[in-house]
């Protein structure tokens, strides 16, 4: 079992930073939310996950668009999912996040 960390596989981490470089501008964000080091996000923002802990209770773990998700290898029995504006890798039988790649992983 991976130990929390950069498991992501460099291959997939650079998929993942274009595809957040393209899809999330930093410096322009919508009436009501605040550009922050991760994005856009709601001006009360609270980070709703960490690394090495499981899914909290009323995080919705977005997919990823297909042609995405098409292109990434996981790690057997783990996946892909988006949460706010980051890409998390979480184990698929315990719901634990092991990686992620945001805004700030990716140097932008």
């Amino acid at each position: 079992v991976p130990a929390p960390g950069r498991i992501i596989v460099l291959q997939d981490q650079q998929i993942l930073a274009d595809y957040l470089r393209q899809n999330i501008r930093p410096g322009y964000c919508p009436p009501g939310v605040i550009v922050s080091d991760n994005g856009c996000v709601p001006q009360n923002y609270v980070r709703r996950y960490y690394i090495g802990n499981t899914v909290q209770q009323g995080v919705v773990l977005e997919p990823l668009p297909p042609y995405l998700a098409a292109q990434l290898h996981p790690p057997y029995g783990y996946y892909y999912a988006q949460i706010d504006n980051d890409i998390v890798l979480v184990n698929q039988q315990t719901g634990r996040i092991v990686d992620a790649v945001n805004l700030i992983s990716t140097g932008y």
